[in-house]
C-alpha cells in the first residue's frame, strides 16, 4: 500500500509534519459511494486527509471540493457524508475576511447561516484561526485548520461551475479605498483600491450608514469595503436615481445607454459617481418619453448617429469636445453662449480691422447669424479670454493676423476653413460644409 507524508500538502509554513502518514490515492481510486443531481455528479472518499490533499486529489479527478448552494445539492451531499465516521471536506475556505467556495461561486452566508453548527464558524472578520469547511454525519458544518486529520474523507463535484451574475462596481472614491478583514473601520487594512478599479461583490453586510461588502478586485485583491454610493464607487452599469440616466462603463468614465425618466427638460450632469461622462450610445433618447430639450455637459467626446430622437434641441457649450461631437454625429446643437460673449447684430455684413481688438474677457464671439464673408486683420487680436468663434457659412477666408501668432481657439464655421486652421494652430469645428 503507497504512503504519503501529509506535511507535503500542509498549507501552515509555521510547523512541520514529521510523523503523520496519509493513505495515498491513485487516479483510478474508485469512490466510496456516489450520487447525481442536475448534471453534477458528487463523490464521496473516505480516509483522514488533510484539506490540500483532498484538493489536489480533486484536481487530479477533473473536479473540485463540492460546493453546496441550494437545499437540493445540500440534500446530496449529505445523503454522502451521513455514514461517514469523522466530518469530511468541502470547498468552502475563509479567506480575506469572509467565507467563500474554491470555485469562486457566492457563499450565500444566508443559507449557510442555517448550517452551520453551534459557535461556528471561529474564522470570521480576521480571525483566521482555522478556515476550512467540512461538513458532519448530521449535515453541520465546522470550521477546521486545514491540516486537521479529524476527518472522515471528502466530497469532490463534477460539473460545469453555475456562476450566479454578481454586481459588478467600480471604485470612483478621489483617494483610495481600503479593502479590511471584516465589515467596518476597527478591522485591519488588507490592500488598497484606487479610482479606476473594478470589484465583484459576493456579500453584503448592512451598516447603520452604509453597507460593506466582501468581494474580489480585477487584479485578485479580496477583502471588505466601505460601499458609499455613489462617493466612493457606482455600479458598473446602472441607472442614475437622480436624472433616470441608464449608463455602463467606458475607457475612460461612463456612457449613456438610455433614460427612464419622463421630464421634458434635461440637464446632463459632468458626472455620475465622480466619474466624467464621455460618451453618448444608440438609441439612448429615442423613446417617446424623452426630453425635447436636453443640455449636454462640455466633455463628451463621442456620440452616436442616432443617439436622439429627431425633435430632441441638444444645447451644449460653445468650442467643447461636445459641441464637437454634436456636429461629427450630424447634429445641429445651439450653443449656450456665455455672459462673456459678443453678439453682433445679424445685419453685419463686413467686419472691420480690428473690430474686436483688445476686448479681453471676451469668452465668445458669435458671429454666426451675420452674412459676412472675410474675418479682417486684427480682428481678434489682444483677446486673451477668447476661447470660440462661431462664424456663418458666408465666411470663406481669414487673414493673416485676424488672431494673435500662437493663440489656440476653437472656430466653428465652413469646412473650407480647414487648411487655414490647421496652419494656424487653431481647431475646426466643421458646422457648415
Amino acid at each position: 500500500m503507497d504512503f504519503e507524508i501529509s506535511g507535503t500538502y500542509s498549507e501552515n509554513e509555521s510547523i512541520t509534519l514529521y510523523a503523520v502518514w496519509e493513505k495515498s490515492l491513485l487516479a483510478e481510486t474508485v469512490p466510496d459511494a456516489s450520487v447525481t443531481l442536475n448534471g453534477h455528479t458528487y463523490e464521496y472518499y473516505s480516509g483522514a486527509y488533510t484539506y490540500a490533499y483532498a484538493q489536489n486529489f480533486a484536481d487530479i479527478k477533473g473536479g473540485y471540493l463540492a460546493s453546496v448552494t441550494s437545499a437540493n445539492e445540500y440534500s446530496a451531499v449529505l445523503s454522502l457524508t451521513k455514514n461517514a465516521s469523522a466530518p469530511c471536506w468541502l470547498g468552502g475556505l475563509y479567506t480575506s475576511g469572509n467565507w467563500t467556495w474554491t470555485t469562486g461561486e457566492a457563499f450565500m452566508d444566508d443559507f449557510a447561516e442555517s448550517k452551520w453548527a453551534a459557535d461556528e464558524p471561529s474564522a470570521l472578520y480576521g480571525a483566521n484561526a482555522k478556515g476550512r469547511l467540512v461538513q458532519t454525519a448530521a449535515g453541520e458544518w465546522k470550521d477546521f485548520g486545514a491540516d486537521s486529520l479529524e476527518t472522515g474523507g471528502f466530497i469532490i463535484e463534477y460539473g460545469s461551475i453555475q456562476k450566479e451574475e454578481l454586481p459588478v462596481y467600480l471604485v470612483c472614491v478621489d483617494t483610495s479605498l481600503r479593502l479590511r478583514e471584516g465589515p467596518g473601520t476597527s478591522y485591519d487594512t488588507l490592500s488598497y483600491m484606487y479610482p479606476g478599479a473594478l470589484i465583484t461583490i459576493y456579500d453584503i453586510y448592512p451598516g447603520a450608514s452604509y453597507n460593506w461588502g466582501w468581494g474580489i478586485t480585477d487584479t485578485g485583491a479580496k477583502g471588505w469595503c466601505a460601499m458609499k454610493i455613489p462617493s466612493y464607487m457606482i455600479e458598473a452599469s446602472g441607472i442614475d436615481e437622480d436624472t433616470g440616466l441608464v449608463y455602463c462603463l467606458n475607457t475612460d468614465g461612463i456612457a449613456i445607454t438610455g433614460y427612464t425618466g419622463s421630464n421634458k427638460t434635461l440637464t446632463v450632469p459632468d458626472t455620475i459617481g465622480n466619474l466624467k461622462i464621455t460618451e453618448i450610445l444608440s438609441d439612448s433618447f429615442t423613446r417617446d418619453t424623452v426630453p425635447t430639450l436636453i443640455t449636454l455637459p462640455s466633455g463628451i467626446r463621442d456620440i452616436a448617429s442616432d443617439a436622439f430622437d429627431s425633435k430632441t434641441s441638444l444645447h451644449v457649450y460653445p468650442g467643447s469636445s461636445t459641441h464637437a461631437a454634436c456636429v461629427s454625429a450630424g447634429y445641429s446643437p445651439v450653443c449656450i453662449l456665455p455672459p462673456e460673449s459678443i453678439v453682433p447684430p445679424s445685419a453685419l455684413c463686413v467686419l472691420e480691422e480690428d473690430a474686436f481688438s483688445h476686448a479681453a474677457k471676451v469668452k465668445v464671439v458669435d458671429l454666426s447669424a451675420t452674412s459676412v464673408a472675410v474675418i479682417p486683420k486684427g480682428a481678434f487680436s489682444g483677446m486673451s479670454s477668447l476661447s470660440c468663434v462661431l462664424l456663418p457659412a458666408s465666411v470663406t477666408k481669414i487673414e493673416d493676423g485676424a488672431f494673435d501668432e500662437g493663440s489656440t481657439c476653437v472656430i466653428a464655421g465652413s469646412k473650407s476653413l480647414q487648411s487655414w486652421c490647421d496652419a494656424s494652430g487653431h481647431t475646426l469645428i466643421p458646422v457648415f460644409e
